[in-house]
């Protein structure tokens, strides 16, 4: 037999810093073996306080956990010492237990899996420039826990793409996840991201914990801080139904978080920055060492609605080391602020809308451009350029909005009026100079008469265009440029009372359009008929241009009422007469001619109006039957009608209107 040469080898593993080491096997000659196929092993640590490869009873009993293996920490301590830690070992901290990575050389591996249920401490002891006290790839935490879970010490670097997945292990407000140990990306990735998941509260705990950390998604849930000097820099923030937290600060210069670059909106719920207690609380914008800079909001429309999709009620202030700071507002979202807000740099509003329920500072000048909104009803201090295609409104519903510095107006102002009345108002302290499209909307039916306050301040120049409910005939805006009020004129349509005649038991229908009862609108306005009254014997139903009485009890004098409403609301009411003939009275029957088989019909009718004729052979009991042909009465009433196919025998007549006035 031929003597041979093998080598086998095996997996590598990882080692701090990303370097393998590899395995050999070599042998020469005749070579046999067998290979045991690996399982997963489940190992507890005993609550003892010793490194990662104490396999006593204290610690692993046995092992240590290797890949692919799970250990579970649920009390004691870990030490992790230099490259002792295999690659791929599902790791679960809960209750008292820590987990260390203790001196310089501690690695953690982020291709790990790591999970916090119901407690647990991740403590950062140690590390390098580079690789910081060992790298953090996703985690999640879950379970029950009165104080939640803890990462704290020195710092941890984060993989790129990295997750935290933090459930409302508490139950309450408290920190779910406490991180007081700085996280950053590596040395040699050009940038890193982190998401928060989950319902619960992700805390940082010391200053600037997310150091440079390239983006942040907040995906649900919220990030907070701890009380005292926290503070920390959220860069490229992202966020999809998700909370920014600031709590009081004892600092004054460096608000709870700073953030610049850009402010992210997106998913299907709205997003907020809030603030819990009292104290300095409020956030940078803007970037580091810059005069100029601003911070950009693109909020998306996640609610669909006029609704906010992004509402700040935290005090946005310039950056953090002296210089100023703006807000630009991109998106077609609405970004609701309602804190006094102290940066001093522009705002800019080129998509959706910035609706201001509390202040801006009167060093900061705001530009509205085309496709963007200006709103609220809070005070804005410094001036306000609304450029073509661009809009001013106060409120998002009826309300008042403050504008301290000088205005220019060349796109549009829109106004909303109500009944009561009450209008939307803008004060121009600084002064306005008017221009570009005033649109008044009228949100219910306005009352004739009422005048409406849309402006106070001085007023220059007129605006271009005037769009107002129903047209510029029911206005009066003789007072528009003077004391900004317009008033509102709309007469009442008419509503014609009269009386019509039919047979008992039968039905009458009378349409307004062109016949000798006409409803109409002193103004032009449109009008219809709204509604109609009941009446005591019979039916009334209606169209928009017509109204049907149907006798169903006994002959007599009978009434009711029909409403006719024109296109801005108001209304008439008209009343209308109704005699009901007894069955079989043919009482506009005038005379009978001709003879067997055809029988001519000469009766009085409502000149232009179209009849048809009826036959009963008996009046005990009536039994009209309709006769073939219609005529239409002369201008004198006269109406001529013919049965081609009379009887030798008695028959009855009378005319049934058919059409017409």
């Amino acid at each position: 037999m031929k003597k041979c040469k093998a080598e086998l080898r095996f997996k590598s593993r990882r080692l701090k810093g990303g370097r393998r080491a590899l395995s050999t096997l070599a042998a020469t000659g005749l070579m046999s073996m067998s290979l045991a196929v690996a399982t997963a092993a489940n190992y507890t640590w005993g609550g003892g306080t010793s490194s990662w490869t104490d396999t006593s009873a204290s610690g692993w009993n046995g092992g240590p956990p290797a890949s692919g293996d799970t250990a579970l920490i649920n009390s004691g301590s870990v030490f992790l010492t230099a490259e002792t830690q295999e690659n791929g070992v599902s790791i679960t901290l809960g209750g008292s237990g820590v987990l260390n990575t203790a001196g310089a050389s501690g690695y953690f591996d982020g291709y790990s899996s790591l999970s916090f249920l119901g407690g647990g401490t991740l403590t950062a002891v140690g590390g390098d420039a580079t690789w910081g006290a060992g790298v953090l790839g996703s985690l999640s935490v879950g379970g029950s826990s009165a104080s939640g879970s803890v990462i704290n010490g020195s710092y941890f670097n984060v993989w790129d793409g990295a997750t935290f997945n933090v459930a409302d292990v508490t139950g309450d407000a408290n920190p779910d996840l406490t991180v007081s140990a700085a996280l950053a990306k590596l040395a040699f990735q050009s940038s890193a991201s982190l998401t928060k998941t989950g319902a619960g509260t992700l805390t940082l705990g010391a200053n600037n914990v997310l150091n440079n950390i390239s983006t942040i998604v907040i995906a649900g849930g919220k990030i907070s801080q701890t009380t005292g000097l926290s503070w920390s820099r959220l860069n490229n923030l992202t966020l999809q139904g998700g909370t920014v937290e600031s709590v009081s600060t004892a600092l004054s210069t460096f608000g709870c978080y700073w953030i610049p670059g850009t402010v992210t909106v997106s998913g299907s719920a709205p997003s907020y920055f809030t603030t819990v207690g009292s104290g300095v609380q409020f956030i940078n914008l803007g970037d580091l060492g810059s005069s100029s800079g601003a911070t950009t909001f693109n909020v998306a429309d996640v609610t669909g609605s006029a609704a906010a999709d992004l509402i700040v009620s935290t005090t946005l202030g310039n950056e953090p080391f002296g210089g100023s700071a703006g807000l630009v507002k991109t998106g077609a979202g609405t970004l609701e602020l309602e804190a006094n807000n102290s940066y001093t740099g522009n705002t800019t509003v080129s998509a959706g809308a910035l609706r201001v329920n509390g202040t801006l500072h009167a060093a900061s000048a705001v530009t509205v451009q085309s496709g963007g909104t200006l709103e609220g009803t809070g005070t804005i201090g410094g001036t306000v350029a609304v450029q073509a295609g661009g809009t001013l409104a106060a409120g998002s519903s009826i309300g008042t909005l403050i504008i301290n510095g000088a205005a220019t107006l060349s796109g549009t102002v829109a106004a909303e009026v109500a009944n009561g009345p009450s209008a939307d108002l803008i004060s121009f302290v600084g002064g306005a100079t008017l221009g570009g499209t005033l649109t008044v909307t009228a949100n219910g039916t306005l009352t004739n008469g009422q005048t409406f306050n849309l402006f106070d301040g001085s007023l220059s120049g007129m605006f271009a265009t005037l769009n107002l409910p129903g047209g510029p005939a029911h206005w009066n805006t003789s007072a528009l440029y003077s004391s900004g009020e317009i008033s509102f004129n709309n007469a009442n349509p008419s509503a014609p009372n009269f009386t019509i005649g039919v047979i008992q038991g039968e039905s009458v229908t009378f349409t307004f359009a062109g016949s000798k009862y006409p409803i109409s609108d002193p103004d032009g306005d449109s009008v219809s008929v709204t509604a109609v009254g009941a009446a005591s014997q019979g039916t009334t139903s209606k169209t928009t241009g017509s109204v049907t009485y149907t006798s169903t009890g006994s002959a007599g004098p009978d009434s009711f009422t029909y409403t006719v409403t024109d296109a801005l609301g108001a209304v008439s009411i008209g009343t209308v007469t109704v005699q009901v003939l007894p069955a079989g009275s043919g009482a506009n029957v005038l005379s009978l001619g001709g003879s067997v088989p055809t029988i001519t019909v000469h009766a009085l009718g409502i000149p232009g109006a179209v009849y048809s004729l009826q036959y009963t052979d008996s009046l005990s009991p009536v039994n009209w039957q309709d006769i073939s042909g219609t005529a239409t009465a002369s201008a004198l009433g006269a109406v001529t009608l013919t049965d081609p196919a009379a009887p030798m025998s008695m028959r009855y007549y009378r005319t049934k209107y058919v059409s017409g006035p």
